[in-house]
């Protein structure tokens, strides 16, 4: 499914920098995913993430999870959607990203707050998954330059980082590149209707997107794939992109952040 996660608020997975995390909001669709992203020069900052799933949603992904699902959970409560125990080992074993708390208030949300390396050291790791994803420039000797790419691939690498199980993950994103945003639409009404009536689900999963709010430390100079915020001039950028774009773009979202150094 489409989730509103890739880092303020997501559906289950809002990633680890608002950019980072962009691309989980995307796989859970009637969901709401805003990400809080503070960058300093050095490309270190911290990330807050909110991912919120439709009850709709929250019912299906928990079948889904307990039919595919194959680690039984030791504490005899059945499945579950967000797997604490997965998410702190998935960030355990990325060096340079740290998780400082995550938390589940209820059944269909999570909490995560992030604090990140210089982005340059993670992206050089052979094994990091943000080495396709992300991309940064310090402002050192001139522009800062930060760039991030998403499409279902990147969405589903997010999602297993976090913890959702990779059988879900697989069973919920659509073949890259073989489904227009309609077909996919449909796809999930027709999973869904058990679940929500399909004329709410047919309004509520188009308006789900992926919501990110990024802190530069300097003004702004260039920004493409996002909103105006009006705020360049203080380094605030923010970005809003529908879910079923992300999932079945055949090129990837591209959100390019250009700012200068705070004199």
């Amino acid at each position: 499914m489409v989730a509103n996660v890739i880092l303020g608020v997501v559906v289950g997975k809002n990633l680890l920098f608002v950019l980072f995390f962009a691309g989980l909001p995307v796989i859970f669709s009637g969901c709401s995913a805003t990400q809080v992203v503070e960058l300093a020069a050095s490309g270190s900052g911290t990330a807050e993430v909110t991912i919120q799933l439709h009850p709709a949603f929250g019912d299906y992904l928990e079948d889904l999870t307990a039919t595919l699902g194959t680690a039984p959970d030791p504490s005899g409560e059945g499945a579950k959607i967000f797997d604490l125990s997965a998410i702190n080992a998935g960030f355990a074993a990325e060096p340079g990203i740290d998780l400082l708390s995550a938390s589940t208030p209820n059944r269909e949300t999570l909490q995560l707050h992030v604090r990140f390396a210089p982005l340059p050291a993670i992206i050089s790791q052979r094994e990091s998954i943000f080495a396709d994803i992300l991309d940064f420039v310090s402002p050192a000797h001139g522009k800062g330059r930060v760039v991030v790419r998403l499409d279902s691939m990147a969405v589903g690498k997010l999602l297993r980082f976090v913890g959702i199980d990779p059988f879900v993950t697989d069973s919920l994103l659509p073949p890259s590149g073989d489904m227009t945003a309609a077909e996919y639409l449909e796809y999930l009404v027709w999973a869904l209707e058990e679940y929500h009536s399909p004329e709410e689900l047919r309004r509520v999963i188009p308006d789900s997107t992926v919501n990110t709010r990024l802190q530069t430390p300097g003004p702004i100079q260039t920004l493409r794939g996002g909103l105006n915020s009006r705020e360049l001039d203080r380094g605030v950028a923010t970005f809003t992109t529908p879910l079923l774009t992300i999932l079945t773009t055949a090129q990837p979202v591209e959100y390019v952040i250009e700012f200068s150094p705070r004199r």
